[in-house]
């Protein structure tokens, strides 16, 4: 793919056609413009990365085990498509592309929330929507070395699922002081 080797600058309408053996015509019937045709492309693997973590979640209930398979499903499905490094770092100023980046990353972390939440999670919302800027980060960790970083996907479910509960327990109230007091407030 042009993207692996130069980001999507090296994604021109020209070394497209050329890359697909076609001519810019061909190109123009189908996209109006280079960022229209990034758009649908990085469309088709938002559909894709959707499908795989939706058919993960689709088999169990919302709980510990749900979130490990639909994390494992996303990283494995980021893993599995080459330059998604371009996407994932570039492809965010690209017009058209932002905007559904950003509702691809809410509806993950609505997902994750669910299980979270199923597992008292304290402020489920909001450790769902760090666990995906963090499996964002194991994401391209694992686009740069090529395959899967067991630790990092490793330590990555561990915060998800032990994060705090909102149980009331003497020992969690006093954690609670403690972190309050920690950040100041």
């Amino acid at each position: 793919m042009l993207a692996d080797d130069g980001g999507l600058a090296s994604m021109t309408v020209d070394a497209v056609v050329n890359q697909a053996g076609t001519g810019k015509g061909t190109f123009y019937r189908h996209f109006p413009d280079q960022s229209s045709f990034l758009a649908a492309l990085h469309e088709r693997f938002l559909a894709g990365l959707r499908a795989t973590v939706t058919d993960a979640a689709s088999r169990l209930a919302p709980g510990s085990e749900r979130l490990q398979r639909v994390l494992c499903a996303y990283l494995d499905g980021c893993l599995g498509q080459r330059g998604l490094k371009a996407f994932l770092t570039e492809a965010r100023v690209v017009p058209n592309i932002e905007a559904r980046v950003d509702l691809a990353l809410r509806e993950f972390a609505d997902l994750l929330a669910a299980d979270l939440k199923s597992m008292s999670i304290s402020h489920p919302g909001a450790v769902a929507r760090l666990t995906v800027a963090m499996a964002y980060e194991v994401a391209m960790a694992e686009q740069a070395s090529g395959h899967r970083e067991r630790t990092l996907r490793d330590v990555l479910i561990t915060l998800a699922t032990e994060a705090p509960r909102t149980a009331t327990s003497p020992q969690r109230r006093s954690a609670r002081v403690r972190s309050t007091n920690l950040r100041g407030a």
